[in-house]
């Protein structure tokens, strides 16, 4: 089931208003299901993981209930490999020239993108899936494992 996209609104609002810095995108995700959702990260001061559910509930209109198939769920990222701020924000960016791509952002500048670049082109996608990423400096190493 597809989000509706235009609670980007509320996004951009959410962001600007409860976060130190942060980046929304509509992703599309193909397969047998396929759908569009929002991905987002996010800095700020929110005492756990919970807090943050509920005030993006709250964004969203679904404080009450989400709608049927609608969900919100939020994961602490690493600060390691592709579980940055920076790589995410490159990670959620990479369907930029997709005509379903949409975005919005608070206080991200060219500079973490850039950065987040060069991390996602080291890391790549398996950094994602708890995978090791082979370098030279590693494949022996994880061959010996």
């Amino acid at each position: 089931m597809d989000i509706d996209v235009g609670l980007f609104v509320n996004l951009r609002a959410f962001i600007e208003d409860e976060c130190t810095v942060g980046l929304c995108s509509v992703e599309f995700s193909g397969g047998v299901w396929m759908h569009k959702y929002f991905q987002m990260v996010v800095k700020g001061n929110f005492c756990s993981l919970s807090v943050l559910d509920k005030k993006l509930k709250v964004c969203l209109g679904w404080d009450e209930s989400p709608p049927m198939g609608h969900v919100v769920t939020s994961k602490r990222l690493r600060d390691e490999g592709l579980h940055t701020f920076l790589s995410m924000v490159d990670y959620y960016m990479k369907d930029n020239r997709g005509k379903h791509f949409e975005f919005v952002h608070h206080d991200v500048i060219a500079d973490d993108t850039n950065e987040g670049k060069m991390k996602y082109a080291k890391f790549g996608k398996v950094g994602l899936n708890n995978h090791v990423s082979l370098s030279h400096s590693n494949v022996l190493q994880s061959a010996h494992q």
